[in-house]
């Protein structure tokens, strides 16, 4: 057991030693000291962190650690070494602090549980006064137990393969720009790939979808993710091997390749076939086309994602269809702001696209 690598006095000596305080003081100067909670933590727990909880001494080992914390007596540095911790998910089974996500009661910012069934929300036992509820919540914040969607980074050279069995779809590395010396060359290795936590589970239904996007859109970074990633390719020694050339990063390419972004009329799709959420857009389309369901973004958001900003005049026929064949919605307003539309712009318009509203009408 982990106890095994300290050396303990025997337990009669020690109390032969407790009336002999000189002697004591002379030892514990030497460095022999006795057990305690604090030594246990750091001669015991640190070393073997990945592999010292079991289910038996999981709340005892825990709860030990939360006194300390509490007394003060271990500074935020060693907390953050608990990553690895194994903890009690709210199905009792024990999982990596860092794989973990608040559940409801610790009331996260983003509360995944209702929304995502996976075994991966700590389990409110080790709590024992609901009056603690906060102070257990910062103290697992130190574990790595997440609230919200964040961005992570590849800091390491990772192979293709490697980044493939990690969920990057296999399609980000065939692009054109992954191809080098007239495609004699695929890049093999990256670093600096940005994606986000639970990207896949949350982005695959619309409910989902807009909780997903709407939390990392106000809580994160962009810069992380359109900063370029290096890619790696050619042969041992040469430049494109060693030093690599930058490449466009995966989520730009994720949202384009993928029908993952929410709209109002209840569908995940790929960016290009979105329209931009402002105002002018929504009260002409409503729900009748796809339109970005979530929060208004600024400039720099709006140029990451892309999404189309003006109708043309197949989309204002759409939506006539589409209003035409909804008997239960009052879209007078919304029908006269299109026919306003297309009065003001026939001048503009070429041949092509008369016949086209000559066809519409005759239809």
């Amino acid at each position: 057991s982990p106890d095994s690598e300290l050396s303990f006095v025997h337990p009669e000596i020690l109390k032969w030693l407790d009336s002999k305080i000189k002697l004591k003081l002379w030892l514990g100067e030497l460095g022999v000291v006795e057990k305690s909670d604090l030594t246990f933590f750091h001669k015991t727990i640190l070393p073997n962190v990945a592999t010292f909880i079991t289910d038996v001494n999981a709340l005892e080992t825990v709860r030990s650690i939360f006194m300390l914390f509490k007394r003060n007596e271990i500074n935020s540095e060693s907390l953050f070494k608990l990553s690895d911790l194994k903890l009690f998910t709210t199905q009792g089974n024990l999982l990596s602090a860092k794989n973990m996500y608040f559940s409801t009661v610790y009331d996260p910012i983003l509360d995944l549980q209702p929304v995502l069934n996976k075994d991966f929300y700590l389990s409110d036992q080790y709590i024992s006064a609901e009056s603690e509820l906060s102070e257990w919540k910062r103290f697992f914040k130190y574990f790595g137990v997440q609230e919200r969607i964040s961005i992570t980074t590849t800091t390491t050279r990772k192979s293709k393969i490697t980044l493939i069995n990690r969920d990057f779809q296999s399609g980000y590395f065939d692009m054109d720009d992954k191809r080098f010396y007239g495609n004699h060359f695929l890049a093999f290795a990256y670093i600096g790939l940005s994606t986000s936590s639970l990207l896949t589970d949350m982005t695959i239904e619309p409910k989902k979808s807009s909780l997903f996007w709407s939390d990392l859109i106000r809580h994160n970074d962009l810069e992380k993710i359109i900063i370029q990633a290096t890619a790696f390719w050619g042969h041992t020694g040469k430049p494109s091997e060693t030093t690599g050339n930058k490449v466009d990063n995966y989520l730009k390419w994720y949202i384009q390749n993928n029908d993952c972004l929410p709209t109002l009329n209840a569908k995940c799709l790929p960016a290009g076939s979105i329209f931009l959420n402002d105002e002018r857009i929504n009260e002409i389309v409503g729900a009748y086309l796809p339109v970005f369901d979530g929060p208004n973004l600024d400039a720099d958001w709006r140029s990451f994602f892309g999404f189309k900003t003006s109708l043309s005049v197949e989309d204002y026929l759409s939506v006539l269809n589409s209003i035409s064949e909804d008997l239960n919605s009052d879209n007078k307003s919304r029908i006269q702001k299109i026919y306003e539309y297309l009065l003001d712009n026939i001048t503009n318009w070429t041949s092509e696209v008369l016949e086209e509203i000559k066809e519409w009408a005759a239809g």
